[in-house]
Formats: structure tokens, sequence, C-alpha cells
């Protein structure tokens, strides 16, 4: 779209070799550590810690266009880089999409990226539905610690 109105990329993101081509001020729009990044003058970003599939639905997102699939490495990325539009995108995915099956995998996101309304949601959940999450695999193979923090809450009380 933005090529329509002759509007040309100036800036690289690099990830593992794959280079993408960008406007600093769609970036600088959805999230606070690009424009602190861009504030150094710089016109190449290197990304080592993700995969290129993840920047490249990341900046589809940034673009106008929704992602095909939510997945936890998009969510961190998005956490890390502070797209707020993108992390609440996936926020709410993650709560239309609970279950008993992936309670314990969002809740680890949730902590990971202390992320309170995400882990309350999960928190939540469980204590509806602890009897089926129980009995799933992610659960059983979960470690104590994190089966802790969906259970003390119950507890402690609201």
């Amino acid at each position: 779209m933005l090529q329509s109105f002759n509007i040309k990329p100036d800036c690289n993101i690099v990830v593992k070799n794959k280079i993408f081509k960008v406007h600093k001020f769609m970036l600088t729009a959805a999230s606070d550590i690009f424009e602190k990044i861009f504030c150094s003058k710089r016109n190449r970003i290197d990304i080592i810690d993700f995969d290129p599939t993840v920047v490249k639905d990341a900046l589809k997102f940034i673009y106008g266009q929704k992602p095909l699939q939510v997945y936890y490495q998009l969510y961190r990325f998005s956490v890390l880089y502070r797209i707020r539009l993108l992390m609440e995108f996936c926020e709410f995915y993650f709560e239309k999409n609970l279950g008993p099956n992936n309670v314990i995998p969002i809740y680890q996101q949730a902590l990971e990226n202390d992320r309170g309304y995400l882990r309350h949601f999960c928190v939540v959940f469980y204590k509806n539905n602890k009897e089926f999450v129980e009995k799933e695999e992610t659960f059983l193979n979960a470690s104590t610690e994190l089966k802790n923090g969906l259970l003390i809450p119950f507890v402690l009380g609201p």
C-alpha cells in the first residue's frame, strides 16, 4: 500500500540474514522501543533472538495484516518490543481460545512476560475447570512452581 504512494522503505531489519525493508514511521508508530532505536539515527536493526517468521508476522501486523495464527513467540516479540496492539491482539486470542490443554503454556507466557491480566485470566479459568485441566498432559508435565502459581490464589482468596 505504501508503495502506491511512492513511499520507499528507509530502514532494514535483519534477522538471520533475512532482510526486511521497512518504514521507520510505521515502526515508531507501533512501538516506543523502535522509536528509541531510531532516535539514534540508525537505519538498520539486527534482531538475533527471534526467527525471521516471527519478525515477518509482527511486521505484517504493524502494516495492517492480521497474522494467520497467534503463537507464543509472536506474543513474546510483541512484549519485548512493546508493540501494544499486537500484544493485545495475542492476549485476546489466548483468552478466546483458552482451554484445559493450553492454560499452562499461556499461564507460563503471562508469567514470563509479566502480564498480570492474562495471568489472572488463566487462574480463573483453572479454578472453574480444575478437573479438566489436571487431566491434561501439559498440567501433568508442568513444574510444581507453575502449578502452585495457579493454586495459591485460591488459598489466599480474591
